[in-house]
């Protein structure tokens, strides 16, 4: 969801790209309402993966699925 955010605020939104976040956004917040307490168990372990471990491998995947749509639109 951040990186639908991300398309947006950069004004180039890519279509793919933002049906892929969407999705995932819609399955995540289906998936948390149907199993509280696993979803909640997740997104502790990934948070606290993110900020600590592997907060530079997160961003390298963001700037290359934002430069991906980037591309995509400035053609």
């Amino acid at each position: 969801m951040l990186l639908f955010f991300t398309l947006v605020i950069n004004g180039r939104l890519c279509a793919i790209c933002a049906a892929i976040s969407l999705i995932f956004f819609d399955m995540s917040v289906t998936f948390a309402v149907m199993f509280p307490r696993v979803a909640f168990a997740f997104v502790t372990t990934f948070f606290m993966a993110g900020l600590f471990e592997n907060q530079a491998a997160l961003d390298a995947v963001g700037k290359s699925y934002s430069g991906r749509c980037y591309q995509a639109n400035s053609s």
